[in-house]
């Protein structure tokens, strides 16, 4: 038996759901190197990079797009389904074709949602796959509607917000992912003569589970963030804290222009150049590929070095966080001293920022003061 023992990394699988117009598709964009699946066509006015679907739009077309980048990421981190109930009418379009059907309401017993829920299960046993060897994380984004829902009690109804699909599809769905947000507007009121008035509304994400909406999540967080610049970096310092990083096959073409390569740079990072210990290898023409570390870009000081300072990379670009603001954590911490670049981190320095990933976040925010 192969057993093993303890956390264990695991790329994103997030749903973000809520009203039209909240801002779905803008938090889906701050997620690491965003591919989106326009299906919707609702970020032509976003700044994002998209796959070009053309206009007879069709549920294989979805599960190409993961063929192709199975073959080649072209330096992208996740990809957006924008929007899982538009996916789902596809998927019921191609089982009424596939039976000879005019619509998915023609089978007894809701027979045609339990085939739909199927075909669904399927394709995210082939996103799992894809998932286990690129480490992308993927998103899908959904409409929310509301439902009524009899209490237990019998003692009348209340509404529920779900996502916007019938219950099989989106059971599946809501099973899948590990993190569930519901995206509203937190009311502010005030009494005025006795009356009870609006004052206005603030966007938030809900993360867990209410009798008026659903949400989950496999980190420990608040029950709501504000959807601002703060409460993003504190939602993708979660969801990426120890996630996996797999080195994606080489791309055979560069990166489109809509996603411009990452700098490691110590300018651009905000990092101090300095000079390399004594005990590091120099290279006067080749720089490293890691954070201020100037050593032969194919040296590794222990195996899974690279893979290991990536991940720490990925983390640190999905919090915000420059070396300067790592150094508040492991210099207080005792891990490294100031200064030193992320390939003179051994084994056991690099792996305990990932596992405690989300309490270095919190304590480096703290000291910055966000």
């Amino acid at each position: 038996m192969n057993i093993i023992q303890g956390v264990r990394a695991v790329a994103p699988k997030v749903v973000i759901y809520g009203q039209e117009g909240i801002g779905k598709s803008t938090l889906a964009s701050k997620f690491p190197s965003p591919l989106f699946i326009d299906l919707e066509r609702g970020t032509s006015r976003m700044d994002v990079a998209r796959v070009d679907l053309g206009d007879a739009v069709s549920f294989l077309q979805v599960s190409s797009v993961f063929s192709e980048l199975l073959k080649d990421p072209q330096g992208f981190k996740t990809v957006v389904i924008d929007t899982a109930d538009y996916m789902e009418l596809l998927l019921e379009h191609d089982v009424c074709v596939e039976n000879n059907k005019k619509s998915i309401e023609q089978w007894d017993f809701g027979k045609g949602y339990v085939m739909v829920r199927e075909k669904l299960g399927e394709f995210l046993e082939k996103v799992n796959r894809f998932q286990s060897k690129t480490g992308m994380g993927v998103v899908f984004i959904a409409h929310a509607w509301q439902r009524k829902v009899d209490l237990p009690e019998d003692t009348g109804k209340y509404d529920h917000y779900e996502m916007k699909m019938p219950v099989k599809p989106a059971q599946i769905l809501k099973e899948w992912c590990d993190f569930l947000f519901f995206l509203r507007y937190d009311i502010q009121t005030v009494t005025v003569d006795k009356q009870v008035k609006a004052t206005g509304g603030q966007r938030v994400v809900c993360t867990n589970h209410t009798p008026y909406w659903d949400a989950k999540s496999r980190a420990d967080l608040p029950d709501k963030f504000t959807l601002d610049d703060k409460g993003v970096k504190a939602i993708l310092s979660a969801i990426y804290a120890g996630a996996v990083t797999v080195t994606p096959p080489t791309a055979s073409r560069p990166v489109p222009k809509a996603e411009e390569p990452r700098s490691n740079s110590p300018a651009d990072l905000g990092v101090k150049k300095e000079e390399p210990p004594k005990d590091v290898v120099t290279a006067d023409d080749e720089v490293h590929e890691n954070v201020g570390c100037n050593v032969p870009s194919d040296a590794e000081a222990f195996e899974g070095q690279k893979e290991l300072i990536r991940k720490v990379e990925d983390w640190m670009t999905a919090c915000g966080f420059s070396m300067k603001d790592l150094e508040i954590a492991t210099t207080a911490k005792g891990i490294r001293p100031a200064g030193t670049p992320l390939c003179n981190f051994n084994r056991a320095d690099l792996e305990r920022i990932l596992v405690g990933a989300d309490k270095i976040a919190s304590f480096i925010n703290k000291r910055k003061g966000a």
